[in-house]
C-alpha cells in the first residue's frame, strides 16, 4: 500500500498472469455483511468493506498481466485525471504503459471513497528480469504534464511460466 500525494491510498490487491483473469474480493465476514446491508456505500468504503468481482480476458492467443488495485480516495478526484501505469524492468528499461481498465466504485455519487481498478497489460513481459517496477501517474493540475503518484516493485510473474 502506498500513500499518494493527495492523501489517498493505493494498494495492489491482485497480480495475475495468464490467458484469462478473474478477481474476486475476499468474502465478507457475517458482521461485515450486516454492515454492508445497513450502511451507506461511502461509509462502507471508508471502513474498507467491499463486495465484488470481475474478469479481464486478453485477445485470443495472448497471455497478459493484470494488476488490480484499490484506491481509497481522499477526494472524489483521486486517481481520475487520465491515470496510467508505466511498467519497467529491474534495470529501468520501459516495457510499456497501461491505461486503466475496468473500474468499480463505492460511494453515493456525492461521496466517492474507494475504487477497484484493473490495469490489463497486453504486452510481452520479458523473462530476463526478476522484478517489475510499476509507476502510477496521472495528469498534473496544468493538464499537460504527468505526475507520479505511487510506485511498486513486484516479482515478475512471467518467470513462473517457464
Amino acid at each position: 500500500m502506498r500513500r499518494m500525494p493527495d492523501g489517498s491510498w493505493l494498494k495492489i490487491v491482485s497480480v495475475s498472469y495468464g490467458s484469462s483473469t478473474f478477481y474476486q474480493l475476499p468474502p465478507a465476514k457475517p458482521w461485515q455483511s450486516f454492515l454492508l446491508k445497513h450502511l451507506p456505500p461511502s461509509w462502507s468504503a471508508r471502513l474498507g468493506l467491499w463486495q465484488g468481482n470481475g474478469g479481464v480476458g486478453p485477445p485470443a492467443g495472448w497471455t497478459n498481466l493484470v494488476i488490480v488495485t484499490v484506491c481509497k480516495q481522499a477526494t472524489p478526484a483521486s486517481l481520475t485525471a487520465s491515470p496510467q501505469m508505466d511498467v519497467f524492468d529491474e534495470r529501468g528499461g520501459k516495457i510499456c504503459n497501461v491505461l486503466r481498465g475496468a473500474t468499480s466504485s463505492s460511494g453515493d455519487g456525492r461521496d466517492l471513497r474507494a475504487r477497484i481498478i484493473s490495469w490489463p497489460l497486453y504486452s510481452t513481459i520479458p523473462r530476463d528480469t526478476k522484478t517489475l517496477v510499476l509507476r502510477f501517474s496521472e495528469l498534473a493540475a496544468d493538464g499537460t504534464n504527468r505526475q507520479q503518484v505511487a510506485e511498486f516493485t513486484i516479482p515478475n510473474p512471467a518467470l513462473k511460466q517457464k
